[in-house]
């Protein structure tokens, strides 16, 4: 848990400080509209977003089509530098909840602009994939998604709306599954007793995704 805080803590600090040097460089032109008397629509403030998305994704292979939707808030420290916080959901076969903050920096101070972000957090609910034999009672493999969740996208966003693509990965833990009394019982073990990175065993996914702010 340790190294996820951190993890946040650093990505942050990058974040910010890269978008000042996107403002102070030559990608923006900040003089461009000081000889114009006229009000420029800005991003400042609070912010908030719904989203919806639909992809693929897979632990071996990206065979599965998945849904999903999220819901972030945060504040606008600049007009290039967003840092909020927000919850999604998935639903495909392994079905997830995650917790993540997202920078952001945006490439114009005008509210039409593109954007780089980023997702790091942690999962905080999964469902489990299984395969049972055909007595319906055992299975020798089952894993689920579990730790770290983080994840990068580019989009476009045009004044109350926004249309973005990403990636994300995500940790997943294995195990044994066995049905008896009515019930699944579940024994999760080390993933380097499956010659297994023992910390970060990762999946992924690849989506697009619409998003209306407020």
């Amino acid at each position: 848990m340790k190294k996820i805080f951190l993890t946040l803590a650093l990505v942050a600090c990058s974040m910010s400080a890269f978008s000042q040097f996107i403002q102070q460089g030559t990608l923006i032109d900040t003089n461009e509209y000081e000889d114009r008397k006229v009000d420029i629509p800005m991003r400042k403030g609070w912010d908030g977003s719904f989203g919806l998305g639909a992809g693929v994704s897979g632990y071996y292979d990206l065979d599965a089509f998945l849904f999903r939707l999220d819901l972030n808030y945060g504040y606008n420290v600049t007009p290039w530098f967003y840092l909020g916080a927000g919850v999604s959901g998935r639903f495909t076969e392994i079905s997830m909840a995650a917790v993540y903050i997202n920078p952001r920096i945006y490439f114009s101070k005008r509210i039409n602009s593109m954007y780089l972000g980023l997702n790091v957090g942690t999962t905080v609910a999964s469902s489990v994939d299984a395969d049972w034999d055909e007595d319906d009672s055992y299975d020798s493999y089952v894993y689920k998604a579990s730790g770290l969740y983080a994840g990068v996208s580019l989009g476009y966003r045009f004044d109350n709306w926004e249309l973005e693509a990403g990636m994300r990965v995500y940790n997943t833990k294995h195990g044994d599954a066995e049905k008896y009394d009515g019930e699944v019982h579940y024994d999760w073990v080390d993933t380097e007793e499956y010659e297994y990175d023992e910390w970060f065993d990762p999946s992924g996914e690849f989506f697009l995704r619409m998003a209306f702010h407020f």
